[in-house]
């Protein structure tokens, strides 16, 4: 043929610059269609589309000497700008759980659009195309790794790059901190609490956990993290430790089943040291979340949903509170109920009308003061002055004991030491005379009086 056209192009975002490489015995003119309405006479033409399609543009050559003439077309695909998609920068992490001396998976993660071309190059002869890759190393050392994004291929199939990035890995011995554990205890006040601990991270590194569970992701940072769970079925806990550079380096986990929430509910009484004739409730119960609902009777034809109510009563005695807690979508239900409207003595308070207030238990330290001794009574009463005082504390505190007789002396003084839980104490008062005797046991800056009989 005495002409032939022929060119060559290359895109970069929405700009495509066109070579021509026609062939004429002598001379041609040429004419450019963008395949977009637009064209131009220019040898080595630039357009700019202005929207992202697939175009046909068409080379037309004219020999007017030799009265010949030849069209070639080509198919383009303008895909727009890239560079708000087109970041090599990438980060990996190493599995740690299927890690050996041998086999080191890592796993390659990145921001960029994945409809781009991406080339791997892992520095151990090793290449991959895919966006993600998970690539394994043989052997422990530092590797540069690098990626390669490209937006497409010119007329030559080049790769038109947009963005490349080349980092070091490492992985076997270099990778201190970078192998993580995870371990876990469970609350022993809340069987759904647990408490989750990992090893540490990396020099200036930090770590993270994801908490699945049903169809919710809960996240922690820090090596350690506890977690109250509201279900139940499979739950899987993941631990990721990462580098200084805030790249991932390896992470653990762990998956279990777990039965339901285990609710239960409870209160016990606290003192009002500031009114005689008010009563604190302390709420206590176990596997409560945000989605429990409480139902509260006070014995005297009252009720509330209220989780932390607080009620009069208009005349003294015994009530029977009870508490319902209830999580339907978990399945739990449980109540407690006990007799309450006595003063921190035990005895019946002395006057028409008291009044509760229920607290949670957290609040204690700063809102409340709980009486330490849950239980106190003396066996046998009458004695003959040999008898055991049996004591039950919240927690540990010094006893003290004191015994005061019918004309106002004190004829016993015992300091104790009292653990948290049930205590005994054996007293001997056989060398005092028959009567009737008060006892005044005292934990902390709370005290409890109980009537003693010696009768031989």
């Amino acid at each position: 043929a005495q002409c032939s056209a022929n060119a060559q192009f290359q895109v970069t975002d929405s700009t495509v610059q066109f070579y021509d490489s026609s062939y004429a015995a002598n001379g041609y003119r040429v004419e450019w269609s963008f395949g977009d309405g637009n064209s131009s006479t220019a040898l080595n033409p630039s357009h700019t589309y202005a929207s992202n399609a697939t175009y046909t543009p068409c080379l037309f050559i004219e020999d007017t000497v030799n009265s010949c003439s030849d069209t070639m077309c080509w198919s383009i695909y303008i895909q727009g700008s890239t560079a708000s998609n087109c970041d090599a920068s990438f980060t990996y992490t190493i599995d740690s759980l299927n890690m050996s001396a041998s086999s080191y998976p890592v796993f390659f993660n990145h921001n960029s659009d994945t409809t781009l071309g991406f080339l791997w190059t892992f520095g151990d002869g090793g290449t991959s195309n895919a966006p993600y890759p998970t690539h394994t190393y043989s052997a422990a050392g530092t590797y540069t790794t690098c990626l390669t994004i490209f937006t497409g291929y010119d007329s030559l199939n080049l790769p038109i790059v947009c963005d490349t990035f080349c980092t070091t890995v490492t992985v076997g011995g270099g990778t201190s901190g970078c192998n993580p554990t995870m371990s876990y205890t469970i609350d022993s006040t809340n069987s759904n609490r647990y408490n989750f601990s990992g090893s540490n991270p990396p020099t200036g590194g930090y770590a993270t956990w994801e908490i699945y569970e049903a169809s919710s992701t809960t996240n922690y940072s820090g090596v350690s993290a506890t977690h109250t769970f509201t279900g139940s079925g499979s739950i899987s806990v993941y631990y990721t430790v990462y580098r200084a550079d805030s790249s991932s380096c390896g992470y653990t986990g762990d998956t279990f089943n777990l039965t339901g929430v285990n609710c239960q509910a409870s209160y016990y009484l606290g003192v009002d040291t500031n009114n005689l004739y008010n009563l604190y409730i302390i709420n206590n119960s176990t596997g409560t979340t945000s989605a429990t609902n409480y139902s509260w009777s006070f014995g005297d034809g009252s009720t509330s949903t209220v989780q932390y109510p607080t009620h009069q009563y208009s005349t003294f005695g015994l009530y029977n509170l009870c508490l319902t807690i209830s999580d339907s979508a978990a399945g739990c239900s449980s109540t407690y109920c006990d007799s309450i409207g006595l003063d921190s003595n035990g005895n019946l308070l002395k006057r028409d009308g008291f009044g509760i207030t229920v607290v949670d238990e957290k609040d204690l330290l700063s809102t409340v003061d709980i009486d330490l001794i849950n239980e106190l009574s003396i066996y046998p009463n009458p004695s003959n002055g040999s008898f055991t005082i049996k004591l039950n504390l919240r927690a540990s505190e010094e006893i003290s004991i004191k015994a005061i007789n019918s004309l106002g002396q004190e004829v016993l003084a015992r300091e104790l030491s009292g653990l948290s839980g049930a205590n005994e104490y054996s007293i001997d008062m056989t060398a005092q005379v028959n009567g009737i005797y008060f006892l005044n046991v005292r934990a902390g800056e709370q005290s409890k009086n109980i009537k003693l009989y010696i009768n031989e």
